[in-house]
């Protein structure tokens, strides 16, 4: 069943509503296959130096005070030697991080007649950043951990998930895809495979950088929204949950209890991201299907080609992608193309390595 059949039953819950009652027309704009973000300009690689890239939306902001972290006794002495009244929250973890470099520094150049205990503080040249920080941050009062953190981006604050919790999370994500698609009697994406979908962590966690760099809701707990308001780590739209939750139900058989505010846990968006990407391959790219994206195109399938054009659907629309290869031949995008940047770059860094 694809995106038509759900546009029909759309329309007739819209027709057979009494009219008395008026009820909420069909969300407007984009296709529920994919998920536009507004375009926007290519990132850099992921990299450890704390500079992320814009993402592909537009974020609306509320203007809200955003949570400040709680110092411990150490760091307000830290602070305070630095003359530094304003606290940390006005600062951010990434500003911070390259003060205190700066700070370890500026001491290793210090003449060794000075005391430089006596100007900075604790001496902590023989420390690195990330162990200053963890003797003056007693943690944030909105509850950062390991998995997750705040962190200043383009001159605003919001909850990151860390890129290891990230990739536990696309498992996670993709694991139930596996298992619920798979159980209810879907054939592989890709004839022959062992698993249902022809994609892995590394892919969406790619995919979820390129929305969002992995940020997945404001410092204040404010929902992250793209200018068409798209909504979470993945970026999705309201309609395009209510597809999926359609789907499932009608075609697997299965119930899908999220919420559009759901979308603010990153382990949501995750799924959800998953599922959209697996019924745009299971409805237009599955070789298998009739009509699908090969047989009309007479392109000889291949799991590469089928895996571009799949990701290349979750900004254009699977119909989308359809109707571009059949006016120009052209398989990808530039989204596309990003999402596998971002892959092979965490699949270098992380393949082989647990948790």
């Amino acid at each position: 069943m694809a995106i038509e059949d759900y546009r029909d039953y759309k329309k007739k819950q819209t027709n057979n509503r009494p009219s008395s009652q008026g009820g909420r027309p069909t969300p407007p704009g984009g296709r529920p296959s994919g998920v536009r973000t507004g375009g926007g300009s290519r990132h850099s690689a992921p990299s450890n130096n704390g500079n992320r890239p814009r993402p592909t939306g537009t974020v609306v902001k509320k203007k809200k005070k955003v949570n400040r972290y709680v110092l411990t006794e150490e760091g307000k002495k830290f602070f305070k030697n630095l003359a530094l009244w304003t606290g940390i929250g006005a600062i951010g973890v990434a500003g911070v991080v390259g003060l205190v470099d700066n700070i370890i520094d500026s001491q290793a150049d210090i003449d060794d007649n000075k005391d430089a205990t006596a100007i900075y503080g604790e001496d902590t040249r023989e420390q690195t950043a990330e162990d200053v920080l963890n003797n003056i941050l007693g943690g944030s009062e909105n509850g950062s951990s390991n998995d997750t953190y705040v962190a200043n981006y383009a001159g605003e604050s919001y909850n990151f998930c860390s890129e290891e919790y990230a990739l536990e999370l696309a498992q996670n994500a993709i694991d139930k895809v596996n298992a619920l698609f798979s159980g209810a009697g879907m054939k592989p994406l890709v004839p022959g495979s062992d698993t249902y979908l022809n994609f892995d962590k590394y892919t969406l966690a790619g995919l979820a950088f390129t929305e969002s760099s992995f940020r997945y809701s404001e410092a204040d707990g404010d929902p992250l929204y793209s200018s068409v308001k798209a909504r979470g780590m993945c970026q999705c739209k309201a309609e395009t949950l209510d597809y999926v939750k359609w789907y499932v139900k009608t075609v697997l058989g299965e119930e899908l209890d999220y919420e559009f505010e759901d979308l603010d846990d990153p382990r949501v968006s995750m799924e959800v991201a998953a599922m959209v990407l697996a019924t745009n391959v299971e409805n237009y790219f599955k070789p298998t299907r009739k009509n699908n994206a090969f047989a009309q195109s007479g392109l000889e399938f291949s799991p590469e080609l089928q895996k571009s054009m799949m990701l290349a659907s979750y900004n254009a629309g699977a119909q989308g992608v359809v109707n571009r290869l059949l006016e120009t031949g052209a398989t990808s995008s530039e989204y596309a193309r990003t999402i596998i940047q971002y892959e092979n770059a965490f699949r270098e860094k992380y393949s082989g390595l647990e948790r």
